[in-house]
């Protein structure tokens, strides 16, 4: 970065030379991101490496580089509206630490952001990030909540055309630091638009250097109009991390939120202590964070039971509630967790309610846990239950929450892959919000392999998403409600395992279980065969059998036979039987076969019979076949084969045979001619006679 080492000129020609080091990198390219509800808000960090996506989990960028969506401009004076941000130049942020050298600028809290500015400026500096807010967003359920480090003031923050100002009206120079104590928590809830969006952060410098750490909160953009939140904190707003102990002390942050474009005054804020906490002398006090329009009650303290109405709540305002009470003495008999439940109402007047509202459903009600020990738990589930065949998938996702306020260490995780699987492949995430880290990213598991992870720690309310894609191996047996079972424990001393369902501790081992039904793949078995033991010609019968059978373990679905006859077959008619609880559909009928079962169970048989008659002039052969397809797609036919299974029956056809030779019969006329012939002579003869005797 020696480009940005400059030495100090007189005020006009250190503005020219910072000028003329950022214009350049101005060409550079620079990405706008999508944003969406589901978008993790590390993805504001200043100096985040977003190689592999953006979270608690990602890698802050190596000095020297250039941030991907944050940028820089040098201004004249200060800023006090957008469009005279929007007026100066602007160059992509360099990632540095210039004032390393003095070791009091703070380090990314979870190692994934880093400061960019310059080693020397001008007394103003702005800060850009432009992105495009996804169609599918609701801009009044849009808040952003980020922490800013700067040297030297966070004056104020721009957002498109809304001011959010931090000198007090110009009576300060601006609030924040460089130092851990320097944060500056900033809710951005107002302002957003469908498209592009514009965020500008005025900075006063007062001396060298110049820089700015953007650090996400981790909390999720996307929030409900009005709701309320509760934390346990300790006296000086830091999360408690502590066990609930007799009379100890204890403090609670309510913070209640206007983030729509519609008024709230008017929003009715109750907290009632629970046993375990000392109702008498606990008290409440109400603040306003920096920015925000809203105001506090009158009085702005009181005692317990807190029950108060917000005079003013305007749009993209927030109030902060300090609870500050102790622990019961002694502490209530068995009570493993103290939980204390904030709820508000919204204004009667207003349109704002309780109900879901376009996707985020207002939370009208927030609790903060403490526990007498530490709390783990560890919930299981499965996406489908089957039942899952050889080859397909089942997703499990495994849930690990520290349930309580005190960290906890050494969490281990163990999860064996069940038999019925062949492998197993599996991903980490932090869910947003969470600010724990995955001890390894992703995996893979052989069969019968453990999924085995220690997680180092775990803050409050720190939770690590395991999902794991197992796929069924080539099984031959029917194997129902496969437990697959993840197991966590801590090495902290004294930890309880929570049930998040009942809300209550339980027995070790801390388990969950998700069950799946795992089957081999159906069989089905077809056969055809012809009452026919010779050649048969036209008009004799030809009788056919047909039979289906689940010959597997597993029940099948939609047993559809068909038998759409050959050429040479005529006057088919035929019956079906089936020998489980399914009848055959149609039970018989004429022409072709076209039968479907609803079931078959395993062992179930279907049999038809099918009668035809040889036509007048049928082929030299008569190949029939029919067909069996059941509604699992996975279904196999004997043989192996894929479905649909097949059988035919062939039966050979001849010529009828000639009538045996008759022997020849005279007819009348042949014997007419016989007689005729017989007179003629016998008349002949006579004549001859006669004429000798008169000769003579």
């Amino acid at each position: 970065m020696n480009g940005f080492r400059i030495s100090m000129a007189h005020s006009l020609g250190l503005g020219c030379a910072v000028a003329a080091l950022l214009n350049p990198l101005a060409v550079q390219a620079q990405t706008v991101p999508v944003v969406s509800c589901s978008t993790d808000p590390a993805i504001f960090n200043t100096g985040i490496d977003g190689s592999n996506g953006y979270s608690i989990n990602s890698p802050k960028l190596p000095l020297g580089s250039l941030d991907a969506h944050w940028s820089i401009a040098p201004a004249p004076g200060d800023i006090t509206t957008p469009a005279a941000a929007a007026a100066l130049s602007y160059a992509q942020g360099p990632v540095d630490r210039p004032g390393a050298g003095n070791g009091a600028w703070v380090q990314s809290p979870f190692g994934n952001a880093q400061w960019i500015g310059v080693q020397y400026g001008r007394s103003y500096y702005v800060y850009q990030y432009r992105f495009t807010m996804d169609p599918a967003v609701d801009p009044d359920s849009f808040n952003l909540s980020l922490s800013l480090y700067v040297d030297n003031q966070v004056k104020r923050v721009l957002v498109n055309d809304t001011v959010f100002d931090y000198t007090n009206n110009g009576a300060i120079l601006g609030v924040g630091g460089f130092t851990a104590a320097g944060s500056v928590p900033v809710v951005l809830n107002n302002g957003w638009k469908t498209g592009t969006n514009t965020i500008y952060v005025v900075v006063g410098n007062q001396g060298d250097p110049s820089g700015l750490l953007v650090q996400s909160s981790g909390t999720a953009s996307c929030s409900p109009p009005l709701s309320v939140a509760k934390k346990a904190v300790n006296s000086d707003g830091s999360a408690y991390t502590g066990l609930a102990s007799a009379n100890s002390p204890v403090f609670y942050d309510i913070t209640v939120t206007n983030a729509s474009t519609r008024d709230a005054s008017g929003t009715r804020l109750r907290d009632t202590l629970p046993a375990g906490l000392q109702t008498a002398g606990s008290t409440w006090s109400c603040s306003r964070p920096a920015g925000s329009a809203a105001v506090c009650p009158v009085p702005a303290s009181g005692v317990f039971p807190l029950d108060t109405v917000l005079p003013a709540l305007p749009a993209g305002s927030a109030l902060v509630f300090r609870v500050n009470s102790r622990f019961s003495n002694p502490l209530p008999a068995g009570a493993t967790v103290i939980t204390n439940t904030a709820t508000i109402e919204p204004p009667a007047t207003s349109t704002l309610s309780c109900d879901a509202r376009e996707g985020f459903p207002t939370p009208c009600s927030a609790s903060a846990s403490v526990a007498t020990s530490p709390l783990l738990s560890v919930t299981k589930t499965v996406d489908a239950t089957g039942p899952l065949y050889p080859g397909q998938t089942a997703t499990y996702t495994v849930t690990v929450k520290n349930e309580g306020a005190a960290d906890l260490t050494g969490v281990a995780l163990n999860d064996t892959l069940p038999a019925g699987f062949a492998s197993a492949t599996w991903s980490c995430q932090s869910p947003v919000g969470s600010l724990a880290v995955c001890p390894q990213a992703s995996g893979s598991l052989a069969a019968g392999g453990v999924l085995s992870q220690t997680i180092a720690s775990m803050r409050a309310n720190a939770s690590l998403v395991y999902t794991v894609v197992a796929t069924v191996d080539s099984i031959a047996t029917r194997m129902d409600q496969v437990l697959n079972t993840a197991g966590v424990a801590a090495s902290n001393a004294e930890w309880l395992c929570y049930n998040p369902t009942s809300a209550q501790t339980q027995a070790k081992p801390c388990s969950a279980s998700a069950a799946v039904d795992l089957w081999p793949n159906a069989l089905l078995q077809l056969s055809k065969t012809a009452q026919a033991s010779a050649a048969v010609y036209a008009g004799q019968p030809v009788n056919y059998t047909i039979t289906a059978l689940n010959a597997g373990q597993v029940p099948v679905t939609q047993a559809h036979i068909t038998d759409p006859l050959p050429a040479g077959l005529d006057n088919a008619s035929w019956t079906c039987t089936s020998s489980g609880a399914a009848p055959c559909v149609p039970a018989s009928g004429t022409g072709a076969v076209d039968v479907t079962v609803a079931s078959l169970a395993a062992g179930d048989r279907v049999t038809i019979e099918l009668a035809t008659t040889v036509s007048a002039q049928p082929p030299a052969s008569l190949v029939n076949t029919a067909s069996l397809a059941v509604g699992e797609a996975n279904a196999q036919c004997s043989g192996g084969s894929a479905q649909p299974c097949s059988a035919t029956a062939t039966v050979a056809t001849t010529t009828p045979p000639l009538p045996p030779k008759a022997t020849a019969v005279p007819s009348l006329q042949q014997w007419s001619l016989v007689l005729l012939t017989l007179l003629t002579g016998g008349l002949g003869a006579w004549r001859m006679r006669s004429r000798g005797q008169r000769i003579g």
